[in-house]
């Protein structure tokens, strides 16, 4: 097999255009935008429970020995972790910390949603395409003789585009969008059992009761 027959740049470029520009035109500016943010968490460092469950343990000591009055926010490698205990020791309340982490995790969780969905219907779309580009490389071929190398070339044209279709489909499209959710889906597991742990930590403080009974005092 000849590997250099294999590639057809104008094939290529009728299936990844058509395939890119039918999808953002189904698609709304909010979703085409949260898909750029899914693709960008892709490249950046995935959350480790270990190093957050570390952090907030000193949060957690903090609060035990001077409660949520005083007690200074620990470094947190997790941003929206983060916000979300600042936002309970601002308001000094368990509460806020649920709160805004709900809020979070459902701003996450539409980002990965519209990223999914986006590569999922660039995967429907593409064989779509490469089938359109199978009926244009066919509208090549010679009407007015039976040319070899014309027909060779129409046809290899007309496969390819198929082929391409068929093939970003399922390994570049398709793949995408379930990484994205797999790795949300972890993600916001291991927060939720972050959260979880850090209120079982702190809910029993007695430093907690002592900063809320001074604040009513």
């Amino acid at each position: 097999m000849s590997l250099d027959r294999m590639f057809d740049p104008n094939a290529l470029l009728l299936v990844v255009l058509g395939t890119l520009a039918a999808t953002l035109l189904r698609s709304g500016f909010g979703e085409i935008a949260n898909t750029g943010r899914a693709l960008a968490s892709l490249f950046r460092p995935r959350f480790s429970e270990a190093r957050a469950r570390a952090a907030l343990a000193a949060q957690a000591r903090h609060i035990d020995r001077e409660g949520m009055l005083r007690a200074p926010l620990a470094t947190i490698p997790d941003r929206d972790l983060s916000q979300a205990v600042e936002a309970m020791l601002q308001r000094r309340s368990i509460d806020a910390l649920t709160e805004h982490h709900e809020a979070s995790r459902i701003a996450r969780e539409r980002v990965a949603a519209d990223g999914t969905r986006l590569f999922n219907l660039a995967a429907d779309l593409s064989p779509v395409f490469g089938l359109a580009g199978t009926l244009v490389a066919l509208t090549q071929l010679p009407a007015g003789g039976l040319a070899p190398e014309a027909i060779s070339a129409a046809v290899s044209s007309a496969v390819l585009t198929t082929l391409y279709g068929v093939l970003s489909a399922n390994l570049i499209y398709a793949p995408l969008a379930r990484h994205i959710a797999r790795i949300a889906e972890h993600e916001e597991a291991g927060r939720q059992a972050m959260v979880d742990w850090l209120q079982a930590q702190i809910a029993p403080s007695p430093a907690i009761v002592r900063s809320t009974r001074t604040m009513a005092a």
